[in-house]
């Protein structure tokens, strides 16, 4: 059960900070624009707006840490050990962290 807990706080904290952070040196903010970039040069390729687009879904899911945890699970759950909880950890500040921003203290 701990490992399970685990593994939810690692994917949280990742696809969170994937979501809506830049990351370490950029990484995550890169990532995001490359693939909007990706997905807008085929959607211009066409007549479709992007939400109409076969790739309209991975436009929008980039910024959203719901649909990004679906992918990111798959992930954390092949980490080692000594990946997953520092991760979990920072997962569970995060999440207070969270907490305190919408409902306050």
């Amino acid at each position: 059960m701990l490992e399970l807990i685990c593994l939810i706080l690692a994917t949280y904290r990742l696809a969170t900070d994937f979501a809506h952070e830049h990351g370490p040196f950029g990484i995550y903010y890169s990532i995001r624009e490359k693939v909007k970039d990706f997905v807008a040069k085929r959607v211009d390729e066409t007549d479709l707006e992007i939400f109409d687009h076969p790739y309209g879904w991975l436009y929008l899911g980039i910024d959203c840490p719901i649909c990004l945890s679906f992918w990111i699970a798959f992930a954390v759950y092949w980490l080692p050990t000594f990946i997953v909880v520092p991760l979990a950890c920072a997962g569970v500040v995060s999440l207070y962290h969270d907490l305190i921003k919408r409902f306050g203290r």
